[in-house]
């Protein structure tokens, strides 16, 4: 489990699209030229799905609001909008990997 929340923060802290690239190379260079296994595949079903979650993420009508929010705020609440903006993305994430 600490795995995943570690992964989950560092996809909000950094650019999301190079992480997803990274654990994907990482994933698939590990096998060294050999078959991958049926782990290493679901690892690969999972991270696809991360990836159209991030990218849905910006259809989301409760970020949308949010973001449609913020020119009106003053500078700690637009930090605030940005906080629960990244909440809304990890909670799309963690849907994604099959937790409720």
């Amino acid at each position: 489990m600490a795995d995943i929340s570690e992964t989950i923060k560092s996809l909000l802290d950094s650019d999301a699209g190079d992480s997803i690239k990274s654990m994907v190379n990482s994933l698939s260079s590990g096998g060294g030229g050999k078959t991958p296994d049926a782990d290493s595949l679901a690892s690969l079903g999972q991270l696809k799905n991360i990836a159209e979650n991030l990218a849905n993420n910006h259809s989301d009508p409760r970020t949308n609001l949010l973001l449609s929010l913020k020119p009106y705020m003053h500078g700690g609440r637009r930090q605030t909008i940005d906080g629960m903006v990244k909440m809304i993305g990890a909670v799309n994430i963690i849907r994604a990997m099959g937790y409720k």
